[in-house]
């Protein structure tokens, strides 16, 4: 066998392997990069005709629900003020009642 006169690691172009490699790199992510953007511009264009028929759809429910009229008005319920136990001390713990209930309790002979 004769020896060769190139060694294994000299580039038999003048290029380096690392330089190479980078390049081949360098075409791969430029690749990745074009196709992103048309992912991105793809992407964006349906999204704006999404909105667009949202848009549409809330207009036309927003129409519908403001020609509706209501039944009748409700009228706002007025709170009535708490009432406090008064004099429970005063009779010893026992509950107040209504005169209403007291007669309805009061046993009749």
């Amino acid at each position: 066998m004769k020896k060769s006169s190139k060694s294994v690691g000299q580039p038999t172009n003048g290029k380096s392997f690392f330089r190479s490699a980078g390049e081949i790199v360098g075409t791969v992510a430029h690749e990745i990069v074009e196709g992103k953007n048309k992912v991105v511009e793809t992407v964006s264009s349906e999204l704006s005709a999404i909105k667009k028929v949202i848009k549409k759809k809330i207009a036309k429910k927003k129409k519908a629900v403001a020609s509706k009229k209501p039944k009748r008005k409700i009228k706002p319920v007025k709170k009535k003020p708490a009432k406090t136990k008064t004099g429970s001390a005063k009779r010893g713990g026992k509950k107040a009642t209504s005169r209403k209930k007291a007669k309805a309790l009061k046993p009749r002979h």
